[in-house]
């Protein structure tokens, strides 16, 4: 190929058809060449004036826009288990990973996803099969799409203009640049992945900070010092404040959903047969749930490695919060008195809070069962 041809191809009618194509089909088949073209036209640009700039921004990014919603409704359909590519390799892996963190740490996954291979479908199907709803997704997925679209059209235009005396070769060269630095942000983004888990299985550091997280709620007595009769939360008193560490060690505080609806339980321990069974009711039961703008939370003593595993063999995208000292527990009244099997003993008692837009305790339902306790909790919304 030489100058000319490649001048003709940029100034084609249908470069920005191609381009769209290219963008939203690579939203689920990373081979695509979506960035290349988008690196190419803005190094030609840079060098010869055409094709122009501005409609090559905007259907990058609308393209981006569309792939990123068609993945996430895929997501929303069929969830992350169905099919044998979500659940091996390079996507399997990446679901993984995302698959916990969207709810708490969405807009960081979905700007910077889109630069490392593999990580913008995981992160799109796992937007919506968490049930994420899709007025918090579209806006920040329209502004990583244009973030991007402008990101690589500056590469392009960058090398285009120090080698406008030869498009050919500041195409090629603004190709390998492009390349190069996302590799180079690839490799960043799996070394902070490989720390992060280092320091989770370090149990000095994990212990560390499990004790520090918690913020604004009252010490956990010893086991001298329980109660015999949890002090209960009534509707309409504020929410106890809380910050706890996830799954991943992630913080997560309740102040995070302010102005939202919160559906707050709390379960006895991880991967119990009643616990599993009522982590899988609200697993099921979350895009309906999310759809009418609650978003769930879960709360154990359990810690958060233990949190991890049950969320991977249960397939739960919600976060799941550790509190091992039983702080929160405290705080909520659901560390008490409670009868198991005949006999009255201390312990975690299951319960589910539900906390309006304004902070403030909706519904404080105590001694729920495991068992259908989402299908009577739907009904007392109105869900149902």
């Amino acid at each position: 190929m030489d100058d000319a041809t490649l001048l003709a191809l940029a100034g084609s009618p249908w470069v920005l058809p191609a381009l769209l194509a290219l963008v939203i089909g690579d939203a689920f088949l990373v081979v695509l060449p979506s960035e290349t073209l988008v690196v190419a036209l803005g190094a030609v640009w840079a060098a010869t004036g055409g094709p122009a700039l501005l409609p090559v921004v905007a259907v990058a990014a609308a393209g981006a826009v569309i792939g990123d919603v068609l993945c996430f409704g895929v997501g929303r359909r069929v969830g992350l288990d169905r099919w044998r590519w979500q659940r091996t390799g390079r996507v399997g892996t990446a679901l993984d990973r995302a698959r916990g963190a969207i709810l708490t740490r969405t807009a960081v996954l979905v700007f910077t996803a889109r630069y490392v291979p593999f990580a913008r479908i995981a992160v799109n199907l796992a937007a919506g099969a968490s049930g994420l709803p899709v007025r918090r997704f579209l806006p920040l997925s329209a502004l990583a799409g244009l973030a991007w679209a402008v990101y690589n059209v500056a590469v392009g235009a960058a090398v285009g203009a120090v080698l406008a005396d030869a498009p050919l070769l500041a195409v090629g060269l603004s190709i390998a640049i492009a390349v190069g630095l996302g590799l180079t942000i690839d490799a960043l983004v799996a070394r902070s992945a490989r720390r992060r888990n280092a320091s989770r299985s370090t149990p000095s550091r994990r212990r560390a900070s499990i004790h520090t997280l918690i913020r604004r709620a009252p010490r956990a007595p010893t086991s001298k010092e329980h109660p015999m009769t949890a002090t209960r939360l009534e509707p309409g008193t504020p929410a106890p404040a809380f910050t706890l560490p996830d799954k991943d060690g992630a913080h997560v505080s309740l102040a995070d959903f302010a102005g939202q609806k919160v559906v707050l339980y709390f379960y006895p321990a991880a991967s119990t047969p009643g616990c599993t069974t009522q982590a899988c009711d609200f697993r099921d039961n979350l895009a309906s749930l999310t759809s009418a703008g609650y978003t769930v939370l879960g709360v154990s003593k359990d810690g958060p490695d233990a949190l991890q595993k049950f969320a991977e063999e249960e397939h739960l995208p919600f976060p799941l919060l550790s509190d091992p000292d039983l702080a929160v527990h405290n705080a909520y009244g659901t560390y008490g008195e409670k009868s198991m099997y005949g006999k009255t003993v201390m312990g975690v008692i299951r319960s589910t809070f539900v906390i309006d837009e304004k902070g403030a305790i909706e519904h404080a339902l105590y001694n729920v069962k495991a068992t259908g306790h989402v299908a009577s909790l739907r009904k007392k919304l109105g869900l149902d």
